[in-house]
């Protein structure tokens, strides 16, 4: 991955320290898991820093209703404001569109045909 959020920051987004696999390696080379639980839904993340891959699992109760296996991830990052919480996934792919995961105030994802590479969905509004 070309860009990867840290540590502190998927303990900040998530709410709580992210599971490091391996302590004796560095964070690069790691197998990284966050997960948060958000009343009716649980979101799940594992991902290794150095490679291109992620796991992102959302549940709601009592079933699952979204679990992705990711690849050709080129960033990583987060968002995070007052109003809302945003995971976001750029992939090196150029047809393949940016994955939103917006944890607040609503578990929403967006993903598919968005448009423009640019377009953010934490910019729509409810009409």
């Amino acid at each position: 991955m070309q860009h990867v959020a840290g540590l502190d920051e998927l303990a900040e987004f998530f709410g709580a320290p992210p599971k490091v696999e391996h302590p004796d390696l560095p964070y690069e080379a790691n197998v990284i898991t966050a997960e948060v639980d958000l009343g009716h839904h649980n979101v799940w993340l594992q991902f290794m820093p150095r490679q291109d891959w992620a796991e992102l699992r959302v549940a709601g109760q009592p079933f699952s209703i979204v679990k992705l296996t990711l690849s050709d991830i080129s960033h990583l990052s987060l968002r995070k404001t007052e109003e809302d919480h945003t995971l976001v996934i750029k992939f090196d792919r150029r047809q393949t569109s940016t994955l939103f995961l917006m944890l607040r105030p609503h578990v929403t994802l967006f993903w598919g045909n968005q448009g423009d590479e640019d377009d953010d969905p934490t910019l729509l509004s409810v009409v």
